[in-house]
């Protein structure tokens, strides 16, 4: 009974360490996804959205939308991005709270400023404009654009 009984448990520690392994390797497969990057950025913007909207968002849109944004940059463009997007927001809390609440009744008009990749783009109009204005119409309506512009006061 007892050798039953050792054996029945060494199967069951090989069992949880197959499982680990395959845990471990699940994570490593999920932190090194391209998408991933993607939903790390929409985790440091979500907040924010909340905050000068006090709205909550479209999800799905915001998905698709960073993933075309995103990949109008380089990789160091992405890096900066991700390391400078919340000191961006702060150092412009001032005008980004102007901009939402003297367009809180035009939301409708511009879904944009409901969707947390606003604060992507303005800061990409600021530090990459090329990156961003170039490739815009091969995916978004350009009209859009000129009213991200035009609010943020972007002379690009």
């Amino acid at each position: 009974m007892e050798f039953s009984l050792n054996r029945r448990i060494y199967r069951l520690l090989s069992l949880y360490e197959i499982a680990d392994d395959e845990f471990s390797s699940v994570n490593n497969a999920l932190i090194n996804h391209p998408d991933n990057f993607v939903y790390k950025m929409l985790r440091r913007l979500e907040g924010k959205i909340y905050k000068y909207a006090q709205i909550d968002y479209d999800r799905v849109t915001s998905i698709k939308t960073l993933r075309i944004i995103l990949s109008y940059l380089s990789t160091a463009e992405r890096n900066i991005v991700f390391t400078g997007i919340n000191k961006f927001i702060q150092m412009n809390n001032r005008k980004i709270k102007t901009i939402f609440q003297e367009n809180k009744n035009r939301y409708h008009e511009i879904s944009i400023l409901t969707q947390p990749e606003i604060f992507l783009i303005w800061f990409c109009l600021e530090q990459f404009p090329y990156s961003i204005t170039e490739p815009w119409d091969n995916d978004f309506d350009p009209n859009d654009l000129e009213e991200i512009k035009n609010l943020w006061g972007s002379e690009i």
